[in-house]
């Protein structure tokens, strides 16, 4: 019986760029034609991003904050309810329950006004706050010499984006300092 064949290399899926789109990049990093490795480098941070788009978008539980703003204040009104005086609860129950009642209506009410200090996050930024300070290092590390600037690197990073298709709100070519916010976002270390 022959050996059973070893599995083959799972390769990472790709963003095929165009060609215009890997001219556009080439010259912005300072080539006539992107290099190979800058170009696998791109694919895979832009099919990251639309995985990551697409996983975002098919999250069943989207909870968002108001919604479990809401889930909490529902939660303390049944606790209060299950402890009022008229609830119908017997006396021993209500005895044993009520301090911890209390206890949790409390830290509801609080964890409810912690939520409404918080700034809300969209998830379309935090995925770019992932794919822009991937994209500039791959810049940084395949950039020639006198190429390497911050407009170069915004434009390249904003046409990388476009060439997958990828939406930024806010962003369009006049205002490309609005991807500096991404840009400058530390990477969590692996």
């Amino acid at each position: 019986m022959p050996p059973p064949e070893p599995p083959s290399p799972v390769e990472l899926e790709r963003v095929a760029l165009s060609r215009e789109a890997k001219r556009e990049l080439a010259r912005l990093a300072g080539y006539e034609e992107l290099p190979a490795g800058c170009t696998a480098e791109v694919g895979e941070c832009l099919a990251r991003h639309l995985e990551a788009e697409q996983a975002e978008r098919e999250r069943k539980n989207s909870a968002t904050a108001g919604n479990v703003e809401i889930a909490i204040a529902n939660a303390c009104k049944a606790v209060e309810e299950l402890v009022a005086l008229d609830g119908g609860i017997d006396a021993e129950s209500l005895r044993i329950l009520r301090p911890h009642a209390k206890a949790f209506i409390t830290a509801g009410r609080d964890r409810i006004a912690e939520l409404l200090r918080l700034p809300r996050t969209y998830a379309h930024r935090e995925v770019l706050r992932m794919t822009c300070p991937t994209l500039r290092r791959i810049f940084e590390k395949h950039v020639r010499p006198g190429f390497n600037t911050r407009g170069n690197l915004q434009r390249f990073v904003f046409k990388a984006l476009r060439a997958a298709g990828i939406e930024t709100p806010r962003i369009d070519e006049a205002h490309l300092e609005r991807l500096d916010d991404f840009l400058d976002a530390q990477l969590p270390r692996p």
